[in-house]
């Protein structure tokens, strides 16, 4: 474009060649030959302004269309050049006065960043320790963040468990409350036996008569006829197969007739009323008999005394019917329930 500008120096040239042609007649020293020369001195300069346009267009051309080997080590050193400028501006940055924020960003960037191996060769420590040390504070920030969020969290799980306690707390003391009122119920309606069935009674219900004096044992029942585990609590020195026949007829008889009582004395182990008569019952183990049957007949003169004809034997094995016989009435503990239906009129009352 430069040589185009000068176009106008071969049209001077071409146009004082014609004008010389015109006036040499006038003009002594001004002749055709002078004109000639002009006229060609104008077309050289033109032709060779041309020239230049067309050889550096043809330049331009070739620089932009065709890779020369000088032209590619050219562009790779302004390549590494550029690179290492903008490797240079990251590697300024210093992280101890920034915050997190920018730190952050730099680190993201630097990440992103992609240069080539040979610009990024002199600074690699330096841009991996500039790396390590933004990490570092990223990191540091992020647990501390994290550890605030477990300080919170550790907050509210603290909030959370105190309250539960609380709720627990207040629960307990309610169920507390009503298992007392349930066991003083309980212990208030069975205190006073001397037998319980214990087959349906809970584990606690089962402790809470241990603690008043119960004690857990198997006995032959004589309403089920079998084998029955029961809650016993003896008096004094009983054992437990009597403690348990005295209250297991104690307990069918209390709803059968008017009164009835169970003495801790040397009279009967039973005694009851029916139609204006008194009854007794002795129960036997059989202890009496092998250990002492002079205190055995003093019991049967005292029975015979207080009750004539309405006293009889209950003892708690068939085997001793044949021995207590001789002293008196003597009834099997496994047809107890039907003589005493029998004694009281039970079976006819109910036809």
């Amino acid at each position: 474009m430069e040589n185009i500008k000068l176009v106008w120096i071969p049209i001077v040239f071409v146009v004082l060649s014609f004008v010389i042609e015109i006036i040499e007649k006038h003009v002594s020293f001004l002749n055709k030959s002078v004109a000639f020369y002009f006229f060609w001195i104008g077309i050289s300069i033109g032709c060779f302004l041309i020239f230049l346009e067309l050889f550096s267009l043809a330049y331009k051309f070739i620089n932009t269309y065709f890779t020369t080997p000088s032209k590619k080590v050219k562009e790779y050193n302004q390549q590494i050049e550029n690179e290492q400028k903008e490797i240079k501006e990251l590697l300024d940055f210093n992280p101890d006065n920034n915050n997190i924020e920018v730190i952050r960003k730099h680190y993201n960037k630097m990440d992103d960043v992609e240069f080539s191996k040979q610009a990024l060769a002199p600074y690699l420590i330096r841009w991996y320790n500039q790396i390590d040390a933004m990490h570092y504070f990223i990191f540091k920030d992020e647990k501390s963040e994290e550890l605030e969020d477990f300080e919170d969290e550790k907050k509210e799980l603290q909030k959370n468990i105190a309250k539960l306690k609380k709720e627990k707390q207040i629960l307990q003391n309610s169920e507390d409350e009503q298992l007392l009122t349930e066991k003083e119920e309980f212990l208030k309606y069975n205190q006073d036996k001397i037998q319980i069935e214990s087959t349906y009674l809970s584990s606690e219900q089962k402790h809470w008569l241990e603690d008043i004096g119960f004690k857990k044992s198997h006995q032959w029942c004589i309403h089920n006829k079998e084998s029955t585990e029961f809650m016993i609590k003896p008096r004094h020195n009983e054992s437990q197969s009597h403690a348990y026949l005295t209250g297991a007829i104690f307990e069918y008889l209390k709803n059968e007739v008017g009164e009835i009582e169970t003495p801790i004395t040397k009279t009967a182990d039973i005694i009851f009323s029916s139609a204006e008569t008194k009854f007794a019952i002795e129960i036997e183990t059989g202890k009496v008999h092998e250990k002492s049957k002079k205190q055995l007949k003093k019991k049967v003169e005292i029975l015979n005394k207080e009750f004539p004809n309405t006293w009889f034997f209950v003892v708690t094995n068939k085997n001793l019917v044949s021995k207590y016989k001789k002293f008196g009435e003597v009834v099997d503990r496994s047809n107890v329930i039907e003589y005493l239906e029998r004694l009281l009129g039970i079976e006819c009352q109910e036809e």
